[in-house]
Parts: structure tokens; C-alpha cells; sequence
């Protein structure tokens, strides 16, 4: 009997670590790409600085700049988070397919191996925003902050 605790014990264990093995990458993976969003920004506004430098001084406040970037970024999450939300369901369609040509029929086989409610959906594409909007943070404050002489100068 103790062997059999001591096994379901480890076995929990086990899955714990899995489970914060798994959290840690996801956590690293977020990190990433909220770098990438950041980086993907900062050229945006090294490629728009006389652009932002003309709207500043057509009297743009910082914050108006900052808002104009937020919202960009706010954009592009919902289009980047549609699309991958998009494809995530076409896999799951062309799972369910494969599954009802391919896979011989069996006891209690699902119609469908996923379960798709549409709170995911929407904390999917809401993450998408958010990551969007803290990459884009700095680079938005970066952009508010430039002065409108030293944008003509460059």
C-alpha cells in the first residue's frame, strides 16, 4: 500500500514540475515576443520621426503621440490576434477531418477533439492587445518625447 502512495505521490510531483516547466517556457516565450513588439516599434518610429516631428509641431502634444503609437499597437494585436485565432481554428478543423477520414471509428470517439468557447477566443485576442500594448510602451514614450527640431535635423 505504501508503495502505491509513494508512486502517486511522485507521479503528482512529477506533473507539478511539468506543469511549472511548461509556465516557465510560456512565461520566457511572452518575454520574447514582447521584445520583438518593442523592437518591431522602435524601428517604426525611427522610420516615422519626421512624420511624428511634423505633427508635433503642427502642435501634437506628447501625449496625443503616445496615444496615436498605443493605438496602433492596440491594432495590430486585435489584426495579429484574429489571424492566429483564425488559423487555430482551421487546425482544429483540419484536426476534426483528419480524425473523421483517417481514424477508424471507436467507442465513445468525439465529434470533435477541441472545445472552443468563445471566453477563449476573446482572453486570446485580449492577451494579443495586451502584449501589443506593453511592447509598444516604451517605444510610444520614446515617440512622445522627441523634439520636433532634432526630427528635422535627422
Amino acid at each position: 500500500m505504501s508503495e502505491a502512495v509513494f508512486s502517486l505521490s511522485l507521479m503528482v510531483v512529477t506533473n507539478r514540475n511539468k506543469s511549472s516547466q511548461f509556465s516557465l517556457i510560456s512565461l520566457i516565450i511572452v518575454g520574447i515576443s514582447v521584445i520583438n513588439i518593442a523592437h518591431t516599434f522602435f524601428l517604426i518610429i525611427a522610420q516615422r520621426k519626421r512624420e511624428i516631428g511634423i505633427l508635433r509641431a503642427l502642435g501634437a502634444s506628447r501625449g496625443q503621440i503616445r496615444w496615436m503609437t498605443m493605438l496602433e499597437a492596440a491594432i495590430l494585436g486585435l489584426l495579429g490576434g484574429a489571424v492566429g485565432v483564425g488559423v487555430a481554428l482551421l487546425g482544429i478543423l483540419l484536426t476534426d477531418w483528419v480524425s473523421v477520414e483517417f481514424i477508424p471509428d471507436f467507442p465513445f470517439k468525439p465529434d470533435s477533439f477541441f472545445v472552443v468557447e468563445p471566453v477563449l477566443i476573446a482572453s486570446a485576442l485580449a492577451a494579443a492587445i495586451l502584449f501589443c500594448l506593453i511592447g509598444a510602451w516604451l517605444p510610444a514614450s520614446h515617440a512622445a518625447r522627441l523634439d520636433p527640431a532634432v526630427a528635422f535635423r535627422e
